[in-house]
């Protein structure tokens, strides 16, 4: 619908800016020969390419949070701040705090059960410790959709 609210529409924006490209950018190494998905040997690939998309994501969600919404008068709810302002403070737009109050332990606990972290990663806990390593060694601080393929090449 063209009448999403905001947070929608930013999703449709990373899928058209950035989802389709991204596949683009992951398909141009396999057909310059930099990578074999067939060969185990290229598991640097596996670790590479998963830290990229969710450092991506996490700096699109954090952008997404803090941006003021546009000034929409005929719209109710805040207008003109972030949403992490309009959740924080809702008294200030005549809003009411709905939010509810959760055991955090509770959080860690299932986020424990279900393997945390380790179900975004396809490399062993040691394979990800000798390529950080690695990257420090060579100075890498970032992993772009641009210099990913040169980064797997590096390493």
């Amino acid at each position: 619908s063209v009448n999403n609210i905001s947070i929608e529409q930013s999703w449709l924006r990373l899928h058209l800016n950035w989802g389709d490209n991204i596949v683009l950018f992951f398909y141009k190494g396999i057909e310059d020969g930099l990578y074999n998905p067939d060969d185990p040997k290229y598991e640097l690939c596996q670790w590479l390419w998963p830290k990229l998309l969710h450092a991506a994501l996490a700096e699109f969600m954090e952008f997404c949070n803090r941006v003021c919404m546009q000034t929409d008068k005929q719209k109710p709810g805040p207008l003109g701040m972030s949403c992490n302002e309009a959740f924080s403070i809702p008294e200030q737009w005549g809003g009411c705090n709905y939010l509810l109050l959760i055991d955090v332990n509770v959080v860690h606990e299932i986020k424990d059960a279900m393997g945390r972290d380790s179900l975004l990663e396809f490399t062993t806990p040691e394979f990800s410790a000798q390529c950080e390593a690695a990257c420090n060694l060579l100075g890498i601080s970032k992993l772009t959709a641009e210099n990913v393929w040169h980064v797997f090449q590096a390493l």
